[in-house]
């Protein structure tokens, strides 16, 4: 006749030989019976950190996450505009406008870049506005406030010698022609706006400040033709 024992947990009978129980499934040494119940607790607690690490991180981004959208520089000449999202959603970076301010009534130029682009948090994006009408040029300065306006008028309406130059308060260049050309510029106010779009159904529009110049061909003008047909000098 098999020799049997009381199970140190259940107290049904088992084989005396066994080291685990068949009817409970317990260890026959108590220590190894707390092992067993230790290493369970510290997998249900590393469950639970998980798990309230998961819940702080989607109440995070859900309460407390931010957009940030920056506008590193912008000038319609070399350096076109440079973006960065600093904020930890996506956002969906729709276009930028520049515009001479004041003019009122009296012709003006509005360049607009187009981007469309997706921006990861972290991510930066350039984009170049289309090339400059004057390849080779110098900014004016030095003139009256009627003779700038003359050119103002020149550059708004197309003319092929002359063209407007637009820097926002935050890009490094404009602190670089303020200081490399020497005499007084002749210098008009810029506004705009930076559009994107980010995770609600509205859009936001960040205010651009700046300065603007006008630029002349230092080249001899291209011949245009003029209405009685016959080509002439600009």
């Amino acid at each position: 006749m098999e020799h049997t024992k009381p199970c140190v947990a259940c107290k049904q009978q088992i084989p005396s030989g066994s080291s685990l129980c068949s009817v409970c499934k317990s260890y026959q040494r108590s220590w190894k019976n707390h092992v067993q119940y230790f290493a369970g607790i510290a997998t249900l607690l590393a469950l639970t950190i998980s798990a309230l690490f998961w819940v702080v991180e989607k109440g995070r981004s859900a309460f407390f996450s931010h957009e940030n959208v920056v506008l590193v520089a912008c000038n319609t000449l070399d350096t076109g505009a440079v973006i960065v999202n600093r904020g930890d959603k996506e956002v969906f970076i729709s276009h930028l406008m520049l515009s001479m301010a004041g003019r009122d009534n009296r012709p003006w130029v509005a360049p607009v870049l187009t981007i469309d682009e997706r921006l990861e948090p972290g991510q930066f994006l350039r984009r170049a506005f289309p090339t400059a009408r004057v390849n080779s040029g110098t900014f004016v300065k030095g003139l009256s406030a009627d003779d700038f306006e003359k050119l103002m008028i020149k550059a708004s309406t197309g003319d092929p010698c002359t063209e407007a130059a637009f820097f926002s308060n935050s890009d490094g260049m404009l602190a670089n022609v303020m200081q490399t050309t020497a005499g007084t510029l002749n210098t008009f106010p810029v506004t705009g706006y930076l559009e994107y779009w980010g995770q609600g159904d509205s859009y936001t529009r960040i205010p651009v400040t700046g300065m603007g110049f006008i630029r002349q061909a230092v080249a001899p003008c291209p011949l245009t033709k003029g209405q009685d047909g016959k080509t002439k000098d600009r």
